[in-house]
């Protein structure tokens, strides 16, 4: 067990780090290739450039951010990938990519912290889709832009977790570029101090950045649906987190009874019929391992 004195060391500083807007934030390199390949290709297509960055929650973040500062505000807010895509044109996307790719990746040598990492990254990406795939078979043909506003919610909802575990990466690239024989974190170390700040992290975030109200009330609270207003983007991602969490895509502990409790009063607010769950659910882990590559 890791000294609690580090750890909450760790934890400041991190916390501070989002408060000074000095984030870590690296991409997937699969991800920065594949939209430099489609930005390149001729014919800008939002919607398919969308596509491939939403795999990335921290590129998506990071885009969201850039779509909703005050250069490129336009008509209020953006809530979805594909519309904040189209708001910055494709001149400033290319710039955008090529920016991100700056970042450097770093893995531990620890397989477990990377594995964790991995987890996180699959947890939000079919949280996402889970959410997506709700809203239109709830609503059907029409309602593309909110169902895309879903899945930019549900991939947002746990952000300080991959925002938290690549800073932490990027402490112990630090530690062991002075000591390579240096001690760090182990696994379930690393996995509570994410757990522990998360939340804090993932609003601290979002205020910084000025994120939509709707993604903000997705990361708040992941147990409690808003019964004042049933059909909303936040309900659909606190069902699609508890759904994800039944088929085994998180990292950690989880309850199964009380996620059992939420998935119930989430179906019977919104009304999801049992077979609509059974569809959303289906294959999910091929599904995402799919989307990541």
């Amino acid at each position: 067990m890791a000294d609690l004195k580090f750890i909450e060391q760790l934890k400041s500083i991190v916390l501070q780090r989002i408060s000074d807007d000095d984030l870590i934030l690296p991409p997937m390199p699969s991800v920065v290739t594949a939209a430099r390949r489609l930005i390149q290709s001729g014919g800008f297509d939002p919607e398919a450039v969308a596509t491939v960055l939403e795999v990335d929650p921290l590129v998506a973040v990071r885009l969201l951010r850039l779509a909703g500062s005050p250069a490129y505000a336009g008509d209020g807010p953006v809530v979805h990938l594909p519309g904040a895509v189209r708001r910055i044109g494709q001149r400033t996307l290319a710039s955008f990519v090529d920016e991100v790719a700056a970042d450097a990746v770093y893995e531990s040598p620890d397989a477990g912290i990377n594995e964790a990492c991995n987890g996180y990254w699959e947890h939000l990406v079919e949280t996402g889709n889970v959410a997506r795939d709700l809203v239109l078979r709830l609503t059907g043909a029409g309602q593309e832009k909110v169902a895309e506003a879903a899945y930019l919610a549900g991939v947002i909802h746990d952000i300080g977790k991959p925002v938290l575990a690549a800073m932490l990466l990027d402490v112990e690239r630090r530690v062991r570029k002075d000591n390579p024989t240096q001690g760090w974190l182990r696994t379930a170390d690393f996995e509570g101090l994410v757990s522990s700040a998360h939340r804090t992290v993932g609003l601290l975030v979002a205020a910084k950045w000025e994120f939509p109200s709707v993604v903000r009330r997705a990361i708040g609270d992941n147990l409690n649906y808003e019964a004042d207003e049933p059909f909303s983007i936040p309900n659909v991602v606190r069902l699609a987190n508890a759904l994800c969490k039944s088929q085994g895509l998180y990292v950690g502990a989880v309850d199964m009874a009380r996620e059992e409790q939420v998935i119930v009063a989430g179906a019977n607010l919104l009304n999801v019929h049992p077979e609509i769950l059974d569809e959303v659910c289906d294959d999910l882990r091929a599904r995402v391992t799919a989307r990541l590559g």
